[in-house]
């Protein structure tokens, strides 16, 4: 949880405090605020997880606050994308609710058992809320990005850190250090209209222009697989180092990111986009190439596409020169 354990407004009121299971999520939250001289504990929540899915909610009696139901997130599997557009309903007082979002993943409004809209939410780029209606916008905490927000701090938890929609940042350091970026408390690249964060971690394709969406899940598919093998989301990172290419009009090869000239490329890379933007430069870390050999082999990514041996290091990947796998 990136060492935050207690969280405090500026008036001193109210208080929040959480405790941290073993892989570092959020088991409990305990909000105090301070009445006639003295702290008293108002609110004591108790969280069960699937991975990093919440499952349920209980009281501190162990009672059943609020069951969440989970399906396929923005990576097409159940956790690749940290949940993000992935929770389908919640169950609370025995009345079932369903989750309807907007392209990037964020809850765009939910409806009761008979179809009728009890929230409907409308977002900035950064998170503020912009509009709120319905007699469950308040209550319910699944709001921007899929994320959990706690309304006494209005801070969203996202895992291993907290965002604040207020500042577009977050507030503790990013516990992968400079591999997720030089600003450890950006959020996205300062660009959550295109990109989202799974846990707070790491922004899988940085700032590199990836116009393949077969590109972009793959990439989230082969996190998963990696994990799936073994090795915690915090132990190892992913980052772009090159995305898509194009061929200017006197034919030299330039980067879709900065317009500059990449030496010594293929006039037939996967990475250009008349090639279908088929490729991905990665920094792998945290993992060996066996490990991360394997789990490609749960993509569609093409094994004998792998490149290594660069100057700089970087992991090269494509998909198969297929053209159901070419940009559009």
């Amino acid at each position: 949880m990136g060492g935050i354990i207690l969280l405090q407004t500026p008036t001193y009121t109210p208080k929040m405090y959480s405790q941290p299971d073993y892989m570092g999520r959020r088991v409990g939250k305990f909000v105090e605020t301070y009445t006639s001289g003295a702290w008293v504990e108002t609110t004591r929540n108790l969280f069960v997880y699937d991975g990093w899915n919440l499952v349920q909610e209980l009281s501190d009696m162990g009672n059943v606050v609020r069951s969440y139901v989970w399906g396929l997130d923005l990576s097409g599997t159940l956790q690749g994308a940290g949940g993000v557009g992935g929770l389908l309903a919640t169950v609370e007082n025995g009345n079932l609710f369903d989750y309807s979002y907007d392209g990037n993943g964020n809850d765009a409004a939910i409806s009761d058992g008979l179809g009728d809209v009890v929230a409907y939410y409308e977002y900035d780029p950064f998170g503020n809320t912009a509009y709120a209606a319905g007699p469950s916008a308040a209550t319910n905490p699944y709001r921007f990005s899929t994320k959990y927000l706690d309304t006494e701090t209005n801070l969203y938890y996202y895992g291993y850190r907290y965002y604040s929609p207020e500042l577009g940042r977050w507030i503790n350091r990013d516990p992968i250090e400079e591999e997720g970026g030089l600003n450890l408390y950006g959020f996205v690249g300062n660009d959550p209209i295109n990109a989202y964060d799974l846990l707070g971690q790491m922004i899988i394709w940085d700032q590199y222009v990836l116009s393949n969406p077969h590109v972009k899940n793959n990439l989230r598919q082969l996190n998963t697989a990696i994990v799936a093998l073994g090795h915690s989301d915090s132990s190892f990172t992913l980052r772009v180092t090159g995305g898509d290419r194009y061929k200017d009009q006197c034919g030299d090869i330039r980067s879709s990111t900065d317009d500059s000239i990449v030496k010594g490329s293929s006039q037939t890379s996967p990475h250009l986009i008349s090639r279908g933007a088929r490729a991905v430069d990665l920094s792998v870390t945290g993992i060996s190439n066996n490990v991360f050999d394997e789990a490609l082999k749960r993509t569609k990514f093409l094994p004998a596409n792998t490149l290594r041996n660069y100057a700089d290091g970087h992991t090269h990947i494509a998909l198969p020169n297929l053209r159901k796998y070419y940009v559009k």
